[in-house]
């Protein structure tokens, strides 16, 4: 007989782990761009070098 009970941890923490990924990913990737887009605005020449 097995005593052990099975835990759901590790899907836990590898649907919490996905979740946060996909947070930040969702809140990084428009920042981003939209003060690339800023900075093209303000000086297109030097954009890259002010991001």
């Amino acid at each position: 007989m097995n005593s052990r009970a099975i835990t759901p941890f590790p899907r836990l923490i590898a649907g919490i782990s996905i979740a946060n990924f996909g947070y930040i990913v969702g809140a990084i990737v428009p920042i981003a761009l939209l003060l690339t887009m800023k900075l093209a605005m303000l000086d297109p020449e030097n954009v890259t070098k002010n991001f």
